[in-house]
């Protein structure tokens, strides 16, 4: 309909194009009620709009000319922002413990509201989700590299009894993630690795 417009399609379906983008970009999961919407412009069913090779073969032309019309006077209302639901799912978030816990961006897309919104109300929790994700993200990485210091070793190990001469290259090469060799900790274990076999 609008040759990978996005800003367009959006407009044509009457609906805010950062919520497309975020489904393109696999950053959001679509929503029932948005979808629907999509499905009563186009006049096609549910099942048709998420069977690729049916849309396929339909052609859109006759719909978009008249969507196009009838957008001007088109406009969505407004939602009203429900404080008490959005504090509640706020709070609920904080305390759950479900890995990896949610972006401020996928919490706002999934209360349809505009994060700045949110944030405008609730500051203090939004920082606490921000500030948990940020932590969640620092973890894992602590995690991979410990992971990653752990196999250098073994690799280090495993070459040096097969009489191969355990080189950074050579055990790069094998490593499940060759990158984190970057990082001073996981390169302080391959050195330590070698001078504990007096290589």
């Amino acid at each position: 309909m609008t040759n990978s417009n996005i800003a367009e399609f959006a407009r044509l379906m009457g609906i805010p194009k950062n919520t497309l983008w975020m489904w393109q970009t696999g950053k959001a999961l679509p929503v029932l009620d948005i979808l629907l919407k999509i499905c009563y412009r186009l006049e096609i069913s549910l099942l048709d709009l998420l069977k690729p090779e049916q849309l396929a073969a339909k052609s859109f032309t006759k719909i978009s000319h008249k969507t196009i019309r009838r957008s001007p006077t088109q406009r969505a209302s407004p939602k009203l922002f429900d404080a008490n639901q959005v504090q509640d799912t706020l709070l609920a978030i904080l305390a759950s413990d479900n890995q990896p816990p949610l972006t401020m961006e996928e919490v706002a897309t999934g209360l349809g509201y505009n994060r700045r919104t949110i944030f405008s109300h609730f500051p203090d929790l939004c920082r606490a989700i921000s500030a948990k994700y940020r932590s969640y993200g620092k973890a894992c990485h602590t995690e991979k590299i410990q992971q990653s210091c752990i196999e250098v070793k073994q690799i280090v190990l495993k070459l040096h009894n097969q009489g191969e001469y355990p080189s950074e290259a050579r055990v790069s090469e094998i490593m499940t993630h060759p990158g984190y060799l970057r990082y001073k900790q996981v390169r302080a274990a391959l050195n330590e690795t070698r001078r504990e076999i007096g290589v």
